[in-house]
């Protein structure tokens, strides 16, 4: 294999890890969608009923479930759903990329001995 097609595999492969680390990093500290429309509960009283409600309000709030229209609803999760898999798949792609360098690295000292 020629130089310069090994220096080009060789910087791919290291701006994928960048990209990947990159991603991680901006995208791995955020909040899940189901954790981002939860409300906070206050308990306004003393009563059974605002007792009841406050525990209707956590269990909500813990299962993940919004009080937004259903059509809503379901857009957002497909949409967070899309992005989850994007996201998902650029990271995949860049370690395929590593992988892919790491064995042509391999291959390469296997050839040369």
């Amino acid at each position: 294999m020629s130089t310069q097609r090994q220096n080009a595999i060789t910087k791919r492969a290291f701006y994928g890890t960048i990209a990947c680390l990159i991603y991680l990093f901006l995208f791995g500290g955020h909040p899940s969608p189901a954790s981002a429309h939860t409300t906070s509960c206050t308990l306004t009283g003393n009563t059974a009923e605002a007792i009841m409600a406050y525990n209707a309000c956590k269990a909500e709030n813990q299962a993940g479930i919004t009080h937004e229209p259903a059509g809503e609803s379901d857009s957002h999760q497909q949409d967070a759903e899309i992005q989850r898999l994007k996201h998902e798949n650029q990271i995949l792609r860049a370690q395929l990329d590593t992988i892919r360098m790491t064995l042509f690295q391999l291959l390469q000292k296997l050839t040369t001995q």
